[in-house]
């Protein structure tokens, strides 16, 4: 009972913070929605209990309460998804206040696992996402506010971390979020989140071999440089638990659901302490085209 009692005066605080932040991005969240692009009492708890979260973690500045929305009153009757279907007005609302990326957030109740799926997308005003993060809470503890507001507290600290530590690029509808390069001894392993922001599509990632698949003309592989300016060549490749062949790794990449990918590099330098870069050379099916994503000044964990 004391743990229960203690657990709520902690939210009574939550609750009570006001929504102005101060440090970070200035954000927006707009009204949660399921799969179908409805919204429910299901949904406006979880984009409250969110809201709540984000705001105490203090990563982040979020604009306005839900006492007084910036949408127009179009904006919050409709469920919205995406910022291309936000109306004009409440664009320029936005960008009044100085808003730097809106949050978008997906339920998805998944009655066959037992589970409810939590997405949250944050996305600037060119569309483009920047982060996506999903978290899962028990079907038969969604209703229970005490259980429900720890996930939500658990996601948003999740996302101020990434944040704060993770390198990431956007090319081809792909987000490359690099988390860290650890070296042991003269091997260094550097580990990766790859989301598809596109339709559902292949992903093939270059190791050291010389073609692509679809070509035989020669191509780069994946590749670091450390401190010293001395070359490695990637000697094994891991996408989604995926092994690579002398080539290269390749895989179906959902659309939305980030994958691990895991880059080797053995024989580097043993007074090396910083990739000064990395570039992942990639295919994707979709266009047909290969692509690089390159990554500057990385330290490497002992």
């Amino acid at each position: 009972m004391f743990r229960k009692l203690a657990a709520w005066s902690l939210w009574l605080v939550v609750l009570a913070t006001p929504l102005t932040a101060e440090s970070g991005p200035n954000v927006y969240v707009v009204d949660f929605t399921t799969r179908d692009l409805e919204k429910n009492a299901q949904t406006a708890k979880f984009t409250h209990d969110f809201e709540q979260a984000l705001v105490q973690s203090s990563c982040y500045k979020v604009l306005e309460s839900d006492v007084s929305r910036l949408l127009t009153e179009l904006d919050r009757e409709r469920a919205i998804a995406d910022i291309s279907q936000l109306s004009s007005s409440a664009l320029a609302n936005l960008k009044a206040k100085q808003a730097s990326m809106v949050i978008f957030g997906e339920v998805f109740d998944d009655v066959e696992s037992g589970q409810i799926s939590v997405t949250v997308t944050f996305q600037k005003f060119d569309r483009s996402k920047t982060l996506i993060k999903s978290t899962l809470i028990a079907r038969g503890k969604a209703n229970d506010a005490e259980s429900r507001q720890a996930a939500m507290v658990s996601l948003a600290n999740d996302l101020c971390r990434r944040t704060a530590t993770i390198r990431r690029k956007t090319s081809n509808d792909f987000i490359f979020e690099l988390n860290e390069c650890r070296k042991q001894e003269r091997t260094v392993t550097c580990d990766l989140l790859v989301t598809n922001n596109g339709e559902d599509r292949e992903l093939y990632v270059y190791n050291y071999g010389r073609h692509a698949p679809h070509s035989s003309r020669p191509t780069r592989s994946s590749r670091m440089y450390d401190d010293f300016s001395d070359e490695s060549l990637t000697s094994r490749l891991v996408l989604a638990r995926t092994e690579s062949d002398n080539n290269g790794v390749r895989n179906v990449l959902i659309s939305g659901r980030p994958a691990k990918l895991e880059l080797y590099f053995e024989g580097v330098s043993s007074k090396a302490t910083n990739i000064t870069r990395l570039d992942v050379e990639c295919w994707e099916s979709e266009r047909e085209v290969r692509f690089a994503v390159q990554f500057r000044n990385i330290p490497l964990k002992q």
